[in-house]
């Protein structure tokens, strides 16, 4: 994996594009439950894959 992109969609839905060397680009948004994006970032994390989080993302973190 090349990297993972957080940001909002909608008013208050998170969304995560994961980006991909080889093969296609996933997207990951209206997720439920949403502790998979918390997963994502420990997975991140743990392999040390790149994380940028949209300014209107950090809100919706800070929000909940």
């Amino acid at each position: 994996m090349d990297c993972m992109k957080f940001k909002r969609v909608g008013w208050g839905k998170k969304s995560v594009t994961v980006k991909s060397n080889k093969g296609f680009n996933l997207r990951i948004s209206n997720f439920y439950p949403e502790r998979i994006y918390n997963d994502l970032i420990d997975f991140a994390s743990k392999y040390g894959i790149p994380i940028s989080k949209k300014k209107d993302y950090l809100l919706l973190e800070k929000r909940k």
